[in-house]
């Protein structure tokens, strides 16, 4: 179009069409770059001193019109996109944040129901084991110490669960002071080792919720 200037000398005017459709099927940096290539190419072509690269004839100030009004709809395009692409960003990390705190436990971290229903996968060749966990005489924790006691010593058993546990493995707080462990492929041997684990570390952990309170529980496992 810039070569021959179309109808009238009108061809030019569909350049303007180019930073849109470039930015949008290469992305932001790809697509700038190749509209500065294509906007040092047709700035060669109309200045060029010899007229054998254009088919037609523009004036001075055409030229320029077409150089500069292109370079603007280039900048514009340009952030538009740029806030675009910050806007698809921002929403795939609110998204991925949405989609944790529905499958995670806002207390502890761990998964909830919701997340062990859709992260679990039993491998029916092999062998899984659930093991489920309970802190024992919960109830007084609460009554001595507080609530937020209380919460401190559920983190705490949490952080005890999910640091003995295989990169496989996992733990889902299962409601209260009840918690689930699911071993993906192991044997019935390795399971009872593997509560035995978890029941010693944490009956051999004194948690220190202030330096007048340390606390000092047991779990059972079946």
């Amino acid at each position: 179009m810039i070569y021959s200037g179309g109808v009238d000398n009108t061809g030019p005017l569909w350049i303007y069409c180019l930073p849109p459709l470039a930015l949008s099927v290469h992305g932001l940096s790809r697509g700038v770059l190749n509209l500065i290539l294509f906007l040092i190419l047709i700035s060669f072509i109309l200045f060029y001193p010899h007229p054998s690269l254009l088919d037609t004839t523009y004036t001075f100030a055409y030229k320029i019109r077409i150089v500069l009004s292109f370079i603007v709809v280039i900048i514009l395009s340009s952030a538009y996109e740029y806030f675009h692409e910050l806007s698809s960003a921002r929403m795939k990390t609110l998204k991925k944040d949405l989609e944790f705190f529905l499958r995670s436990d806002e207390l502890t971290g761990l998964y909830n129901r919701r997340g062990y229903q859709d992260k679990v996968t039993v491998n029916k060749e092999a062998f899984s084991a659930i093991l489920m966990c309970d802190i024992d005489h919960f109830k007084d924790v609460n009554d001595t110490y507080g609530h937020h006691a209380g919460d401190y010593v559920i983190q705490e058993v949490s952080k005890c669960i999910k640091n003995t546990l295989r990169k496989d493995d996992i733990a889902i707080r299962w409601r209260g002071e009840e918690f689930l462990i699911f071993l993906s492929v192991t044997t019935l041997n390795n399971a009872y080792l593997v509560s035995e684990k978890v029941r010693e570390t944490i009956e051999s952990t004194t948690f220190s919720y202030s330096d007048e309170i340390k606390i000092n529980i047991t779990v059972s496992i079946g």
